[in-house]
């Protein structure tokens, strides 16, 4: 996670070239997984890694 945050988060990061991404869309997601577990963080990870690369419930 530490390396993920660290991609995204660093100043002057050369975005890439923007790909069709409707094929990234997956079916709903169930994360199960107990008190303690990572689960919040996993998710926040996950938005911070898709908002990094331009991805987003905004993007087009």
């Amino acid at each position: 996670m530490a390396e993920t945050l660290k991609r995204v988060l660093s100043p002057g990061r050369a975005a890439g070239p923007r790909e069709d991404l409707a094929a990234e869309v997956g079916p709903p997601l169930l994360l199960l997984g107990g008190p303690g577990s990572g689960k919040t963080a996993l998710l926040f990870a996950a938005a911070l890694e898709a908002a990094g690369e331009g991805r987003g419930p905004c993007s087009s």
